[in-house]
């Protein structure tokens, strides 16, 4: 079975869009843009994970084309954090979200700045939108 490896932690600093770097063979973890957080775990996961829903959308310019490598983070209520890129056209995607749960939705662009969103995860959601200075 495919094995993915993941750094589980509490957030607890002002909101920034946390980053790092995970190295398996060290078992170690840097994070960076966090001011502090609880004990954290690094971990192996098959790739059989728990039901969950899917939570997409686009981030986008003011002018409405997609922007491609923007850091995409959605914050649960216990303020544990996951992280992806745009791809082609500003898609994002985050499989096995949890429904019935709150998220904090944020975009990080270097050219660009978005507004975080609090996001009511019930059903899949496809069409959350990002637009470039809202």
């Amino acid at each position: 079975a495919d094995e993915a490896l993941f750094v589980i932690f509490k957030y607890d600093g002002a909101f920034t869009t946390p980053g790092g770097t995970v190295n398996p063979a060290g078992n170690s973890a840097t994070i960076t843009g966090v001011t502090s957080f609880s004990d954290w775990t690094l971990a192996r996961s098959s790739a059989t994970t728990a039901s969950g829903v899917t939570v997409g959308g686009r981030a986008v310019t003011a002018e409405g084309r997609g922007l491609r490598g923007a850091r995409v983070t959605m914050i649960d209520s216990n303020g544990v954090a996951r992280s992806t890129l745009t791809g082609a056209l500003g898609r994002f995607q985050f499989d096995d979200v949890e429904p019935g749960q709150t998220y904090v939705v944020s975009v990080q662009s270097r050219r660009f700045t978005f507004s975080p969103r609090v996001v009511q995860v019930n059903d899949n959601i496809s069409d959350l939108s990002f637009i470039a200075g809202q």
